[in-house]
C-alpha cells in the first residue's frame, strides 16, 4: 500500500490505494450542479470496491472547479432570508457545539463561511468567540452579516500557519474540493495547541441525492474520510451522524495524530444500494410521464434542490409544469413560488411533490386532506436499496 497517494494517478484511491474501481449508472449530457444550475457535462462516477469511495471516473482539473465557484454561483442568494435555510443553520451551530463538547474553545476559523449565516447563528450563543473565516464566492462574502471577518478567496490564499486557531470547522465544503487529503493538510496548520479540526460533509454510507451534484468531486464513506485524514496526519477524535432534521450528513471531529489502523469493510452492498438508487433516477423521468399522462394543469409543490433535481434529471415532466407552489414565497426557474393555501377552492389541483422522498408521504398526505391529487415518486427511488 502507498503511503503517499498521488492524486493524479486516475487508477489511485486517494484515501484507500485501491486500484479496483467500478462504474456507476452514468448520465452523458448533462448534470447539475450544487446551486441548482444544469451544466453541459456528463455525470460518470465511479466506486472505489474497497473502501467504497466515489469519484468522477474523468475529475475536473482544480481550475475548473475553481470556476464553478464564481460569482455566477448563486447558492447563497437562494439561501438569504429563507426560513428554512435559517432553521438549518440553528440546527447546525447546535450540532457543532455539541460536538465540541467540553473542548476550550476562543477562536472558529470557517472554510466556505458564505454569508457567515452560520458564524452569526455561533455567535448568538457563544458572544466571546473570536469568528472568521474565507468564502470562495465574492457575491456570498460581499453580503455578509455585519462584523463579520470573512475574506474573499480559497483557502490555498490563506497563510493558515498564522490563523492558530481552536478549531477550523468546513461544512459541505470538503466533497467540493479537488485534493481532500491537502485541504485537510492545510486546515492541520491552522489550529493551535491542543485545536481540532471540525468537518462535515453528506453521509456517503447512504445512497443519497448528493450523488447527482457534478460539483460532489469525492463523495466519503465514514471509512474513506477517515483513511484520508490518516494521510493528512490526523486522528479521529469523535464522529457522528446528524440530527435527522438536517438529513444524510456526518461529523468528524479530527486531531493531530496517526490514529490506529483502520480495516476497510468489502463495499460491495453498498455498491448494490448505490446502483439500484442512481438507476431509479434514470428510470424517473419516464415513470413520473407516465403518472401525469392525463393531466393539463400540472403544480409542483417545493423549490429547493428537489425541484432542481427533478428539473436536470427529469426534464420532460418539469416541462409540463404550469406552476409551483410551497410553505414561503420566491422564485424558481424564472417564475414565481406562490404561496401553499390550505384553503379549498373547489378545484381538485394535481401536485407533483418537489421534496425529499424521506418526506413525500407526510407532505402528501397533508395536501390530499386538503383536496389535492398528489403525485409522489418516492417509491422510486429509495435508498436502501
Amino acid at each position: 500500500m502507498r503511503e503517499v497517494c498521488d492524486l493524479n494517478t486516475p487508477a489511485n484511491c486517494p484515501a484507500c490505494s485501491s486500484l479496483r474501481w467500478r462504474a456507476l449508472p452514468s448520465w452523458s449530457h448533462q448534470s447539475m450542479l450544487s446551486d441548482g444550475r444544469n451544466i453541459g457535462e456528463p455525470l460518470e462516477k465511479e466506486h472505489c470496491e474497497d473502501c467504497g469511495l466515489i469519484r468522477h471516473a474523468s475529475p475536473p482539473s482544480q481550475e475548473e472547479v475553481e470556476a464553478i465557484f464564481s460569482r455566477d454561483y448563486a447558492l447563497h442568494d437562494r439561501l438569504i432570508d429563507n426560513i428554512f435555510e435559517d432553521q438549518r443553520q440553528r440546527i447546525y451551530a447546535d450540532w457543532i457545539l455539541s460536538l465540541l463538547g467540553d473542548r476550550r474553545v476562543n477562536s472558529i476559523f470557517e472554510i466556505g463561511a458564505g454569508t457567515g449565516s452560520l458564524m452569526a447563528e455561533l455567535r448568538r450563543r457563544a458572544p466571546q468567540l473570536r469568528l472568521n473565516g474565507v468564502e470562495p464566492v465574492s457575491s456570498a462574502v460581499s453580503r455578509r452579516a455585519d462584523g463579520l471577518d470573512i475574506e474573499c478567496g480559497l483557502l490555498r490564499d490563506i497563510d493558515t500557519a498564522v490563523l492558530r486557531v481552536d478549531v477550523v470547522l468546513s461544512v459541505n465544503v470538503i466533497e467540493h474540493v479537488h485534493n481532500p487529503i491537502e485541504f485537510l493538510q492545510q486546515s492541520r496548520t491552522a489550529i493551535a495547541d491542543g485545536g481540532c479540526i471540525v468537518t462535515i460533509c453528506p453521509d456517503g454510507d447512504r445512497p443519497t441525492t448528493e450523488m447527482l451534484v457534478y460539483d460532489h468531486i469525492h463523495s466519503f464513506t465514514s471509512h474513506a474520510l477517515e483513511r484520508m485524514a490518516q494521510r493528512a496526519g490526523l486522528a479521529v477524535a469523535d464522529k457522528q451522524l446528524a440530527p435527522a432534521a438536517l438529513g444524510a450528513f456526518q461529523a468528524v471531529v479530527l486531531v493531530p495524530g496517526s490514529g490506529t489502523q483502520i480495516s476497510v469493510p468489502l463495499a460491495d452492498a453498498l455498491y448494490n444500494r448505490r446502483v439500484s438508487f442512481l438507476r431509479g433516477w434514470q428510470r424517473l423521468d419516464e415513470a413520473l410521464l407516465d403518472r401525469v399522462r392525463n393531466v393539463t394543469d400540472l403544480f409542483a409543490f417545493g423549490s429547493g434542490e428537489n425541484a432542481q433535481l427533478l428539473r436536470a434529471y427529469a426534464p420532460r415532466t418539469w416541462e409540463m409544469v404550469c406552476g409551483i407552489i410551497a410553505d414561503s414565497e420566491g422564485s424558481f426557474d424564472g417564475r414565481p413560488v406562490t404561496l401553499y393555501s390550505g384553503v379549498r377552492t373547489g378545484k381538485r389541483r394535481t401536485v407533483l411533490l418537489a421534496v425529499r422522498p424521506e418526506i413525500q408521504e407526510t407532505v402528501a398526505n397533508r395536501l390530499t386532506s386538503d383536496g389535492n391529487i398528489v403525485i409522489r415518486w418516492d417509491d422510486l427511488v429509495r435508498s436502501d436499496g
